[in-house]
């Protein structure tokens, strides 16, 4: 069985049975009993048994490697959103809130 599970990083990831390789599509089990297609963006860990990866974004666009998706007004680093107002409490925006 896959099912979620929260990574170092902060991000979901999956916690797969068995190996699994980046760009795979898996059937994630939600906690709620749903199931979710995901692709594997990257293995992060395994023992052969038990595998831990990231998942691609689904839905929006790849981020370009600076934590910040400026389409969508949101932080991938503390979850902001444009709409949601201010980005002082975010250590990485404090003094500059909008980069």
């Amino acid at each position: 069985m896959t099912t979620y599970t929260k990574l170092r990083s902060g991000q979901w990831g999956i916690r797969a049975e068995g190996p699994v390789k980046s760009g795979q599509t898996v059937t994630v089990q939600t906690k709620a009993g749903a199931q979710k297609t995901e692709t594997v963006d990257r293995v992060i860990w395994t023992d052969g048994k038990v595998t831990l990866a990231s998942v691609r974004a689904s839905g929006r666009p790849q981020s370009r490697g600076n934590g910040y998706a400026r389409e969508y007004g949101e932080c991938e680093a503390c979850a902001w959103n444009e709409d949601a107002g201010d980005m002082q409490g975010c250590p990485r925006h404090r003094g500059n809130p909008r980069t």
